[in-house]
């Protein structure tokens, strides 16, 4: 498939506790919720609306000039940041409701880093190599993930030479 990736787990719920429900259910809530395919409430762990971005914006190819494109949930980024690690990348934060913060880390313990503000940008930037990048948001994110609706943020990078 070579359309971008979307995040579809919510990172806030407790899959453990998702199984311990499952698990808890008499025959009856069984049989219902095989038949509707339903989690037991409040223990929903699939996002809603994977794919709304693209409701009113056309689809991208992603191996188009190499670009892998992620589309995320603002309040979904701040509870679980994208990270990658030991690469060099060249990026564009295509769009976002709010700027998105940028974390370079020179080891995998995460002692050396630099946090700063990147905003929705024109032009891709270019990572020299680091240990770990990460994508997240600020701490004033309150609302939680599954309750966030579409998809706000779309990332766009490539791998490649610093």
């Amino acid at each position: 498939d070579n359309g971008p990736f979307h995040r579809i787990v919510d990172p806030e719920q407790n899959l453990v506790h998702t199984h311990e429900a499952l698990l808890g259910r008499n025959l009856i809530d069984t049989v219902v919720g095989t038949m509707l395919d339903k989690a037991p409430s409040e223990q929903e762990f699939m996002l809603k609306d994977v794919g709304s971005f693209w409701d009113a914006r056309d689809l991208p190819n992603s191996t188009e000039d190499g670009w892998i494109y992620v589309v995320d949930r603002l309040p979904c980024l701040a509870a679980d940041p994208i990270a990658i690690f030991g690469q060099a990348i060249e990026f564009m934060i295509v769009e976002s409701p709010e700027p998105l913060w940028m974390e370079w880390c020179r080891d995998l313990q995460q002692n050396e880093c630099i946090r700063e503000e990147v905003p929705a940008q024109t032009e891709p930037i270019r990572t020299p190599q680091m240990a770990v990048i990460k994508f997240q948001t600020s701490e004033a994110v309150r609302s939680s993930c599954r309750s966030a609706g579409k998809e706000d943020i779309l990332i766009k990078f490539r791998f490649g030479p610093p």
